[in-house]
C-alpha cells in the first residue's frame, strides 16, 4: 500500500512486478480534499464531491457496480472546471483499482497507519 505517490508506486513495482499495489485511503482523500479547495465550487458542489469520494475510499459495504454511477455524478459536478475534470479522469478514474474499497478483498485494509485501521476494524 502506497500513499499515491508515482515515483513509490514506480519503484514498488520496478522491484516487484507482481504485485498489486492499493493506495491508502487517507493518502487518497487527503490529495483529493488539497486538489479540491484549489476550485471555487459552491459549499454544496464540494460537500457532495468530498462525501462521494469518501463513500469510494471508504465503503466497506459498497459494490464494484456503484463504482461507475457514483465516478458518472462526480464528473457531472467536476466538468464545471475543465482542469479538475480532467484531474478526476487521470488520478482517480484511470486507478480505481487501487483504491476503491470495493475493488479490494474486504480482510485487506484501506489505510497504511495501522492504528487507523485498527480503528476502523474497532468501529
Amino acid at each position: 500500500m502506497s500513499d499515491c505517490a508515482q515515483e513509490i508506486e514506480n519503484a514498488i513495482i520496478n522491484s516487484f512486478p507482481e504485485v498489486i499495489l492499493h493506495w491508502c485511503a487517507v493518502h487518497v482523500m487527503r490529495a483529493f480534499r488539497k486538489n479540491l479547495k484549489d476550485y471555487a465550487f459552491e459549499s454544496s458542489d464540494k460537500l457532495i464531491l468530498d462525501t462521494k469520494m469518501n463513500y469510494l475510499a471508504y465503503g466497506r459495504n459498497g459494490k464494484k457496480e456503484w463504482i461507475e454511477p457514483t465516478f458518472k455524478k462526480i464528473l457531472e459536478i467536476a466538468e464545471k472546471f475543465t482542469e479538475f475534470s480532467k484531474y478526476i479522469q487521470n488520478q482517480w478514474i484511470s486507478n480505481q483499482e487501487r483504491w476503491t474499497a470495493a475493488e479490494r478483498d474486504e480482510n485487506l485494509a484501506l489505510t497504511n497507519n495501522i492504528s487507523e485501521s485498527i480503528n476502523k476494524k474497532i468501529k
